[in-house]
């Protein structure tokens, strides 16, 4: 049975960087895309007595560094010379050397119930969670 809905993706310019452990793509998207696309995975205990397994990489969510930066982004002199870093599994992406777009998707395949991925579920967010979390003012 095959699935006449289409994913949702975007293009973004981006460029790909060859380091030992793999391939890595330095794009820049909209604000509203990032939002759409990304997801964070807090720092978390799972377990008792012992047995505590740590989840999750981004701390907590901290309100007030939010409306700190918030406030920043309204100055005169606002700027974030650091990037938002995102983990993206590869059936979400694609890139095309050759224009320079990487191509940003969900993974909609009707065969693959339960691996399907989608849109605000595509990129986990590495470092820059408070960032994004202020990106809409």
């Amino acid at each position: 049975m095959t699935s006449s809905v289409e994913p949702k993706s975007f293009l973004i310019p981006a460029f790909k960087i060859t380091q030992p452990i793999g391939e890595f793509y330095i794009g820049c998207m909209n604000y509203k895309q990032l939002i759409e696309v990304t997801y964070v995975d807090v720092r978390r205990i799972q377990g008792e007595r012992g047995f505590e397994t740590y989840l999750g990489i981004q701390r907590p969510l901290d309100e007030k560094r939010v409306v700190k930066i918030s406030q920043y982004v309204k100055t005169v002199d606002a700027c974030f010379p650091t990037a938002v870093i995102l983990a993206v599994p590869g059936v979400c992406a694609s890139f095309d050397g050759d224009t320079r777009l990487l191509t940003i998707s969900e993974y909609l395949d009707p065969e693959e119930g339960d691996d399907q991925i989608a849109l605000g579920a595509i990129a986990k967010v590495l470092d820059g969670q408070h960032r994004i979390c202020i990106a809409p003012l």
